[in-house]
């Protein structure tokens, strides 16, 4: 721990651009006591996305470096965040929630014809006058 403190409280500079100030002050909470770290974030990098299916397959990347984290470290939980993703995230379910949907008035539709079908109209007799 003396030297994740260290390492946290050195600021970047010419000799050591490395150093944790800038980049991990706050994103590394230790836990002093057990000698462990209670809770932490990291920062990842995307090339430059331009097109929308770049953003879609940006989120899906991160996604993917979630799940192999918490395979490779089984009880730590992961999820990415961007601000961007708030938006791309609904592209990733927008086909099984729309046909859930078209399936959903299908059904409803079915039930209420089916069990409820409509009345015939009486048909009027044409008096002559």
């Amino acid at each position: 721990m003396y030297y994740l403190d260290a390492f946290l409280a050195a600021r970047p500079a010419a000799q050591c651009a490395l150093a944790g100030m800038g980049a991990y002050a706050t994103a590394v909470v230790p836990d002093h006591e057990n000698t462990t770290v209670k809770t932490s974030h990291f920062r990842t990098y995307h090339t430059v996305l331009t097109t929308q299916q770049d953003f879609i397959d940006g989120y899906d990347a991160a996604l993917g470096i979630c799940d192999s984290i918490e395979v490779e470290y089984p009880g730590v939980g992961c999820f990415p965040y961007s601000i961007f993703y708030v938006f791309f995230e609904q592209y990733r379910n927008i086909i099984p929630v729309s046909i859930g949907l078209v399936f959903i008035a299908a059904g409803k539709n079915f039930f209420l014809f089916s069990f409820f079908p409509k009345k015939k109209k009486e048909k009027y007799k044409k008096i002559e006058i």
